[in-house]
């Protein structure tokens, strides 16, 4: 079906999505749930490899905001989203490379991992590689809270740190 066992190109993705607007929906209820799960990690791998694409255009040293923009134009969001998934993929490319791989694998879906990158964001580059190495194997069945304060401590309670000025 595609022309390439190795990497698909541009023509074999607008194949993909013609196919997929074609599709009709399967006539049994199992079958509608199993079609579920399956595009549902076809999008997460879509949105690794948007993650990857991202990270590799901020990497070639264009400004994050203008970045951002761009990736809000070209996945139909608005420049303020466009700016908060460029967030999302610097984390997933450069500190939560476990978060990335569930994300590619389809064991996680993108609202997760932006979740894990929004938990981890105050830490440090090698705590957050530690935070998301702790967590790889739990990932696919972290709810959102757990994926958003997992490297919190257990009497924290989930609860926010901040610090507020004195009277």
């Amino acid at each position: 079906m595609f022309d390439s066992a190795d990497q698909l190109d541009l023509v074999d993705l607008e194949v993909l999505v013609a196919l997929l607007a074609e599709t009709t929906v399967p006539g049994d209820e199992a079958a509608r749930v199993e079609w579920l799960e399956a595009l549902e990690r076809v999008k997460s791998a879509a949105c690794a490899v948007q993650a990857r694409i991202t990270g590799a255009v901020v990497g070639d040293g264009e400004p994050t905001r203008s970045v951002g923009a761009q990736v809000g134009l070209a996945r139909h969001e608005s420049p303020h989203r466009g700016r908060r998934l460029t967030g999302l993929a610097v984390a997933l490319v450069d500190d939560l490379p476990h978060t990335l791989a569930a994300l590619e694998r389809g064991d996680i879906n993108e609202h997760r991992a932006q979740l894990v990158a929004d938990g981890t964001r105050d830490l440090s580059e090698a705590d957050r590689r530690v935070v998301d190495a702790a967590l790889a194997d739990r990932l696919p069945v972290l709810g959102d809270r757990e994926a958003r304060a997992g490297h919190r401590p257990r009497g924290d309670a989930g609860r926010p740190r901040r610090c507020h000025p004195a009277p």
